[in-house]
């Protein structure tokens, strides 16, 4: 072997995807094969003077002295292998990874974080695929051959390195260049929470922890201690770095403003996307999804809600594969628990010498520099004020919590002026009730410290503001302001005497308030629970919680009042998100307004709440909470509110499928209505009254709801009302086979709800176009309305509009004989259904159960259950763009931008209609936000749409998207 470069160095590895299955299948010719292939890797290495220093199987390692020669002996290789004949093989795919970084070697022999980057980077590829670190991207970017170009694919976290790594890939004309995401710990599946700070110390904990926890016999660990002590970021920290273990990925519960036991089992089905059934128990409906998973469910602060202990035992019974890690400031007390107790931080020995050299080595010390750094960018540990530091670390018993709330202060008193008060505020290691815990005792101390160290101003906002659960600068202002907006002497406080946002940043500083980003980017602040447990006892103490909870339930009238009219136009998408984003206070509105006889407040927020309920999927909690508020408000009382609220119970039960519910409820609506004369309420039921009987597939009771709320409609001239009733008779139509007078209802009810901006109207009337367009034979023009339901479903988050157009776009990929195509969408649908517990109608049902078996016998057993796998695991982002990919147009591409107008022109362009708009905005030269908030989207779907339109008009740029919006006259 040549002698190995030294210093910084290039790696180059590469290695073939899916040997072993190459060599099982092909044992005897796989020997050649992987001959050829070892010639033509090792040629391409050495040929650029690489100098190969390991093979492992089928793998190679390589060692550059120049980033740029690796570049190239990669694309060499690529290139040869592409080249070569592989006889039944087809391909040989190999995955090559290159980075560059210093190393250390002896006796051959490399040592470096590099070599473990590249590695892990390797793994991250798919075969054909070219990935490079960001260091060789940045050393190459100037000595790039021509025609290849590095594509940016974002940071990336790569199993066991900490710091996260931005990935580029390589590509060239003559070779492939789409490819499926990388396989990094990025793609797994969580939702874990972002950190905003690293966590501190703990290094023992999280191994004894991990290793518990990965034992094939342990099913459930509980980490206990007390409030503040940090379980729930040590366990956020360990789920983080076991994500590489769980094949399904983590699931974090936050369990917090769960007050009934009964709910924790429906909290944990809609974290992972269950969706409860009238008629089943969610836990079968759980044990049901989660039975073939490997996953690892996190369920945080389950002290409070210990009664559901049982059914995580249940859980666990059944779901074999299944692991359970929570945070409790007690065991759960089930057979097979492991508890882990989460101690305060160490802490230095009193008798020690306090240096600074010290003291750095105890992770209390380390947390309280830290979070005082972040306070006070200048200060540092020193011998002089280490003794102190060591002081109020033992002080605050090595607190998480505390430490944090005392290094907060650091801005306004050093150290020993600290102590100071400490000893004048704080009776050392006592305090609180003697049946508590120490450390409880400590904290509440704490806490109660940092409270009377904050201006009365400061004092009488941070205790107003515990009754939220989260909360806007303008609730903020609403609630817990002094400047009378309420509007009643009832609810007059005392005067703050200080501005509200100087007051909240001043408390954010102090680490009595998180700000994180809510909707629209807009500030969104949360109060840590074991500080909103002092705070409230501190409002109950200062007379102001009756005033301050009627002014709340008062606010979050208000808003629901407001909300009511925005749910159903162009803004309802950016209204459900904030109406999700202020759901806790909803809740809590509703049960203050139920518990103090609020009949119409209850009436009303049950009425907007319903409508959240319904299409974001909270089912049951919808049922049961609605059933509520219309027994505390009785039959007689308030009618037309009381119609409202059944009317949205009703679409409820729909959902849940208790259609024989689901009519009681919307008749008595329907009579209350009728006596009332209220005809724009009676339309609406009428209709409602319609899909009830249509999901029977008593059409003749349907059609002549649908036609007499049509009538009324069109008397009060109310365009919602009119398309809505258009959309259902346009539907009877399809079901009983009148295909052209379908497709005229449905293009008038169309034409109406895009006048309207009701793009939740838009979707689902897209749906029935599109399904009665596939009758016709119109398959092109079905699809592009089918894939534009589902664009729209997804932004909405309304699962169930999304899982009926998913299932319409399969079965239109069974009528165009793209069977693999079939059954992908088919899986994902299946899997959207199991979530949101969507029923096919009947003629759906049998063309999808006819199709099932056609497409099995075309692919075979093995191609199907490929193609079932790859559907089932498919994300919502990942089917809509499965579904919007134009799979035939794998052809080369047009040369030129009027080649590519004219055959759009010549396809009646494949644009949708979102598209198009998409298009004249990226003519506009807005960006992928800029857009979001015109069309009241997400940026990742705008993203989405600008990436959809640039691959099915097979351009490169934006700008070239407007020379063909100017070709096709969307803009002049």
């Amino acid at each position: 072997m040549a002698a190995l470069p030294s210093g910084i160095v290039t790696f180059l590895f590469t290695d073939i995807e899916g040997s072993t299955r190459l060599f099982a299948t092909w044992p005897e010719s796989y020997r050649a094969v992987l001959a050829r292939h070892n010639s033509l890797v090792e040629g391409a290495i050495a040929g650029r003077g690489g100098i190969v220093f390991r093979r492992a199987g089928d793998s190679y390692c390589a060692a550059f002295t120049s980033p740029t020669a690796a570049v190239l002996a990669a694309l060499g290789a690529q290139r040869a292998l592409r080249r070569e004949s592989w006889d039944q093989l087809g391909a040989m795919l190999v995955r090559m990874g290159i980075t560059t970084g210093e190393v250390e070697h002896q006796d051959d022999q490399y040592f470096g974080l590099a070599l473990h980057r590249c590695a892990r980077l390797t793994d991250s590829a798919h075969g054909g695929q070219v990935v490079i670190s960001a260091a060789t991207a940045a050393l190459v970017a100037d000595t790039l051959p021509e025609g290849a170009l590095l594509t940016d694919l974002g940071e990336h976290r790569l199993r066991d390195l900490d710091r996260p790594e931005r990935v580029f890939q390589l590509t060239v004309a003559d070779l492939p260049a789409d490819f499926p995401p990388l396989r990094t710990l990025t793609a797994i599946p969580n939702n874990l929470p972002a950190q905003a700070t690293e966590l501190v110390g703990r290094e023992q904990l999280l191994r004894a922890t991990r290793t518990a926890l990965l034992r094939p016999s342990t099913r459930l660990v509980t980490l206990t201690g007390s409030g503040g002590a940090g379980k729930t970021r040590l366990a956020i920290e360990l789920a983080a770095q076991l994500l590489d273990s769980f094949v399904d990925g983590v699931r974090f519960v936050p369990l917090a403003s769960v007050t009934d036991p009964e709910q924790v089992l429906p909290a944990i089905a809609r974290v992972i996307d269950v969706r409860e059934a009238a008629d089943r128990p969610v836990i079968a409906s759980l044990t049901d999804a989660l039975r073939q998973q490997q996953l690892l469910l996190v369920l945080d602060n389950f002290e409070h809600v210990t009664g559901a202990a049982a059914g995580i035992a249940t859980l666990l019974s059944t779901a074999h594969s299944v692991k359970v890690l929570v945070t409790s400031r007690a065991p759960l007390r089930l057979y097979g628990e492991r508890t882990v107790t989460v101690p305060p931080l160490t802490l230095p020995d009193r008798r020690d010498s306090p240096t600074s050299a010290h003291l750095v080595q105890f992770e209390a010390v380390r947390l309280f520099v830290d979070r005082a750094q972040e306070a006070r960018s200048d200060f540092a540990l020193s011998d002089e004020n280490a003794g102190d530091v060591a002081e109020i670390c033992h002080r605050l018993d090595g607190l998480p919590l505390a430490l944090e709330l005392a290094a907060a202060r650091i801005r306004s008193m050093p150290p020993r002026t600290m102590i100071q008060r400490m000893e004048r505020r704080l009776p050392l290691l006592i305090g609180g009730a003697r049946d508590r815990p120490a450390r409880q005792r400590t904290l509440r101390d704490t806490i109660t410290w940092s409270y009377d160290l904050l201006e009365p101003a400061e004092q009488a906002m941070f205790r107003r503001l515990a009754v939220f659960r989260g909360f806007s600068l303008e609730a903020a202002e609403t609630v817990c302001g002094d400047d009378g907006r309420s509007g009643e002497a009832s609810v007059a406080t005392a005067p703050l005497g200080m501005d509200v946002l100087d007051t909240i940043e001043s408390l954010v500083e102090k680490s009595l308030l998180r700000q994180d980003e809510g909707i629209d980017g807009q500030p969104w602040y949360v109060m840590l629970e074991t500080v909103r447990e002092f705070a409230l006892e501190r409002l109950d103490e200062s007379g102001e919680d009756g005033p301050i909870r009627c002014r709340q339930a008062k606010a979050a009238i208000d808003l629901a009042g407001h909300a009511a009219s925005m749910l159903v136009g162009p803004e309802q998408a950016r209204w459900f998100g904030r109406l999700e984003q202020e759901h806790d206070n909803l809740r809590v509105a509703l049960r203050w307004s139920r518990e103090h006889g609020c009949v119409v407040p209850a009436l009303r927020l049950g009425a907007v709440l319903g409508a959240l309920w319904l299409v974001r999927g909270y089912l049951r909690e919808g049922r049961e909470q609605l059933t509520e508020v219309l027994t505390l408000a009785g039959t007689a009382d308030h009618p037309a509110l009381r119609a409202d609220v059944l009317g949205k119970l009703g679409w409820i039960l729909l959902d849940l499928g208790d259609n024989r519910a689901a009519s009681a409820v919307l008749d008595e609506a329907l009579s209350i209505q009728r006596r009332l004369g209220d005809e724009r309420a009676l339309a609406e039921t009428l209709e409602s009254l319609g899909w009830s009987a249509s999901a029977e597939e008593d059409y003749a009771t349907a059609h002549a709801c649908f036609a007499e709320s049509l009538n009324i409609a069109r008397r009060l001239d109310n365009r919602r009302s009119i398309s809505h009733a258009l959309n259902g008779l346009g539907w009877i139509a399809t079901a009983q086979g009148h295909h052209a007078k379908a497709c005229a209802l449905l293009d008038e009810a169309l034409a109406g709800f895009r006048a309207l901006a009701d793009e939740r109207g838009i979707a689902d009337c897209l749906g029935h176009l599109g399904w009665a367009l596939k009758a016709r034979g119109e398959t092109r023009e079905a699809r592009c309305l089918l894939r534009e339901s589902l664009g729209i479903a997804w932004d909405l988050r309304d699962r169930t509009l999304f899982a009926v157009a998913l299932d319409k776009c399969a079965t239109l990929l069974l009528a165009e004989d793209d069977a693999r195509g079939a059954a992908c969408l088919l899986a994902a649908a299946e899997a959207q259904r199991e979530i949101v517990g969507v029923r096919l109608s009947p003629s759906v049902l049998a063309e999808v159960e006819t199709g099932l078996a056609s497409i099995r016998a075309r692919l075979g057993d093995q191609a199907f259950a490929e193609a079932w796998a790859h559907g089932s695991a498919m994300s919502p982002e990942q089917a809509i763009a499965y579904a919007s990919d134009e799979r035939e147009a794998e052809t080369s591409a047009p040369s030129s931008i009027d080649e590519t107008a004219t055959s759009a022109r010549d396809a009646a362009s494949p644009l949708t209609h979102r598209e198009q708009e998409v298009a004249v905005l990226i003519s506009q030269g807005l960006t992928n936000r800029q857009i979001a908030e015109r069309l009241v989207i997400t940026e990742g779907t705008a993203a989405n749409h600008v990436y959809h339109i640039l691959a099915k008009l097979e351009l490169k740029s934006r700008a070239q998207v407007a020379a063909w919006a100017v070709e096709h006259r969307l803009i002049s």
